[in-house]
């Protein structure tokens, strides 16, 4: 498989000595969807954030940070309420 920098979904046919076959098609469950065929880093990030460490780093960061701020926000809420 070349290497390819968006989501692939992969379609697939087998066939055993005994002339036993299995194919699957867009959409079912049994084939891997949404998998890249990269191994640059930056790619990986872009494409899924949450499948790369750096990417749940990020993600783990932002989040932190958001709670803060909703924190820092009800507590100058509160301060205000009872200044006044």
């Amino acid at each position: 498989i070349p290497q390819y920098h968006g989501a692939l979904a992969l379609l697939y046919r087998v066939k055993d000595k005994a002339g036993n076959e299995i194919q699957t098609f867009r959409g079912e469950h049994t084939a891997l969807d949404g998998f890249l065929v990269t191994t640059d880093k930056f790619v990986q990030f872009l494409n899924k954030p949450a499948g790369t460490v750096f990417g749940r780093s990020i993600l783990a960061g932002l989040t932190v940070l958001g709670v803060l701020a909703v924190w820092s926000g009800i507590v100058l809420v509160r301060k205000r309420k009872i200044c006044k």
